[in-house]
């Protein structure tokens, strides 16, 4: 069945600050550095590494989930217009969704790859390596200024809208695709701007939807019966679940890192327990962690 069955309860939960998050901790590629190879042993040792979240990575591979795999995160394209999440096949996409792939108990064999570093600060050392995070501080303002405003108030929403404005300029322009140009009343294709760049672009999205999947595997494996969810507090299921998110958690690399002074979630505890026990009936209570 397709769409909402209105018999059953649904809750509608939300990744927040997804995109502006992921453009924060992206950094500058150093294509002098970038590697290509074959060697599958190289290829899961990266991914097991803290290289992982310092590097853009692509991947050509094959692969195979256990057959009682709820929800495949590996996309396979089809066509311009179709994409589909298979048990088997073959793909090419970033280190972030194999990772989930591999801890899902997913075959994995590299046919070929390419890891390009984030470019270095001058402070950066072996023991400490530091890395130039572009976006940076132009998200920290960002989610600053909007965060002194109520939320659906016109500033809240301008300065959230300026933020996912930031990605569209990574991304735009990639694929041509004719739009209506409502300057010249005429079909013209989408032009890249100075921000453009494929490998960002991948990054970021590859990120997201790697982090998402990560949440919907492991929520249903200690039982979680809502596999419809979409980006408004899943962050704050996965923080409450005693599940340990593989992909370095997003609010520690920001809050901990960078932002130590940043405000915490207002989610209360309780609220948060009844959000779980209502989403996750098989959910017992020490199952939680906060």
């Amino acid at each position: 069945m397709y769409g909402i069955n209105y018999n059953t309860q649904w809750f509608d939960y939300d990744l927040i600050s997804a995109y502006t998050t992921a453009i924060a901790i992206a950094g500058i590629p150093f294509y002098d550095d970038a590697t290509f190879f074959q060697k599958q042993d190289k290829f899961l040792k990266f991914l097991n590494s803290q290289e992982l979240f310092s590097s853009f990575s692509s991947f050509k591979v094959s692969f195979q989930f256990p057959p009682d795999t709820k929800f495949p995160n590996l996309p396979v394209i089809l066509d311009d217009n179709s994409t589909i999440y298979p048990l088997k096949g073959i793909t090419i996409t970033n280190g972030f969704s194999l990772k989930v792939a591999l801890d899902n108990h997913c075959d994995i064999k590299l046919l070929e790859g390419c890891i390009i570093p984030f470019m270095h600060t001058n402070k950066s050392t072996e023991q400490n390596p530091q890395f130039f995070l572009p976006f940076f501080e132009s998200i920290h303002f960002l989610q600053s200024e909007r965060r002194k405003h109520s939320k659906g108030t016109f500033n809240n929403l301008f300065f959230k809208l300026m933020g996912n404005a930031l990605y569209g300029n990574i991304a735009i322009g990639l694929s041509r695709k004719p739009l209506f140009d409502s300057l010249t009343k005429s079909i013209k294709p989408l032009n890249p701007t100075n921000l453009t760049n494929p490998i960002i672009a991948s990054f970021i999205t590859d990120f997201i939807r790697a982090t998402l999947s990560e949440i919907l595997n492991k929520s249903h494996s200690i039982g979680g019966n809502n596999p419809n969810l979409s980006e408004q507090d899943i962050t704050k299921i996965a923080k409450s679940l005693k599940v340990r998110i593989n992909l370095k958690d997003v609010h520690k690399i920001i809050t901990q890192k960078f932002l130590p002074n940043a405000v915490p979630s207002t989610l209360e505890t309780r609220n948060a327990i009844k959000i779980l026990q209502k989403s996750f009936p098989h959910l017992n209570t020490e199952n939680l962690l906060f």
